[in-house]
């Protein structure tokens, strides 16, 4: 099944805040794969300070889950704002790929490496399936 990467037709439309472990949902990470003219930040100041923001806010939400995370003792890592940047990074490089491919399996491993990433203790069940 293909899936609309940019408004995320077709999956999940859970809009509650994520538990820890769930943090990084395919479904609720699709808006970071379209930027609103991020080819166009290197040529327009304005737009480049928005893409800014909104890669910060992005960021500081995985952080403040991660660090959640951390105080139940639910993952291993230590750095929470370092963790943060290393999987938005994932995440976006992911979305871009299957954006370009416009082929949603390519994120069929996303939430496993991101679990992976963040040494989680013990697997969550995801809600977000690809039929293959």
């Amino acid at each position: 099944m293909k899936t609309n990467t940019t408004t995320g037709e077709g999956g999940s439309a859970e809009s509650q805040r994520p538990t820890a472990l769930k943090m990084c949902e395919p479904t609720q990470t699709l808006e970071v794969a379209h930027y609103p003219g991020a080819e166009l930040t290197t040529n327009d100041e304005r737009v480049r300070i928005k893409v800014e923001e909104l890669i910060e806010r992005s960021t500081k939400f995985i952080e403040s889950t991660i660090a959640e995370a951390i105080r139940e003792g639910s993952v291993s890592v230590n750095d929470p704002k370092t963790s943060a940047s290393q999987v938005f990074s994932y995440v976006l490089g992911l979305l871009l790929q299957a954006r370009l491919r416009n082929d949603l399996n390519v994120l069929r491993d996303l939430q496993p490496t991101v679990i992976t990433m963040v040494g989680a203790k013990q697997r969550v069940p995801s809600d977000f399936a690809l039929s293959a």
